[in-house]
């Protein structure tokens, strides 16, 4: 995945070389030169990045028992020690984003039964979380906003499409289907 966050492009995944599965980021200023992969997440891959409150903040899962992680850092191009959280979620993480000063997380919760439900995690520190879970969605993928809502995209329980919006508040979650053919939107900007 690549993104450009505060100046600097970013690509986070998985690095597997020598078969480690490790979750990575890599660094560009221009696009053209990208830093090697520093590996951040053992046993993971990364997903998404977002800058807020002075922080590089990038988020993952263990792709062996989908245990999510926050991972933050103050440098855009040091990430030789940087801060991962204990969990915050078990599923998956898909997008992360800083709007109006919270951090707002899009992805999957996975119960203790299986069952997968499409959940938003919001904090505006990075250690208290909130989290709503929509029984309706399998999976968040993306989100984004304007100055009257809040717009995430992802998949329902009848594998459709869904767009899932919010009014300015960032609660009230309210997923709607868009479609009715097997479909998981994956980005919306």
């Amino acid at each position: 995945y690549t993104y450009y966050v505060n100046n600097y492009f970013f690509g986070v995944g998985q690095n597997n070389v020598d078969n480690l599965g490790a979750g990575c980021i890599i660094v560009s200023e221009y696009g053209v030169n990208w830093s090697e992969p520093v590996n951040i997440l053992t046993n993971g891959i990364c997903t998404s990045i977002t800058y807020g409150n002075g922080y590089y903040v990038v988020i993952g899962y263990n792709t062996n028992d989908k245990t999510c992680y926050t991972i933050k850092n103050l440098s855009s191009t040091d990430w030789s020690t940087p801060i991962v959280s204990s969990s915050i979620n078990n599923g998956g993480l898909s997008t992360i984003v800083f709007i109006n000063n919270t951090f707002i997380i899009g992805g999957q919760f996975v119960d203790i039964d299986n069952k997968k439900y499409g959940c938003i995690l919001t904090s505006s520190d990075l250690s208290t979380w909130e989290t709503t879970i929509n029984n309706q969605v399998t999976t968040i993928n993306s989100i984004t906003h304007n100055d009257t809502i809040y717009i995430a995209v992802g998949q329902n329980v009848m594998d459709n499409g869904c767009v899932i919006i919010s009014p300015t508040d960032n609660t009230g979650w309210a997923s709607e289907p868009i479609s009715t053919s097997s479909t998981n939107l994956c980005s919306i900007i």
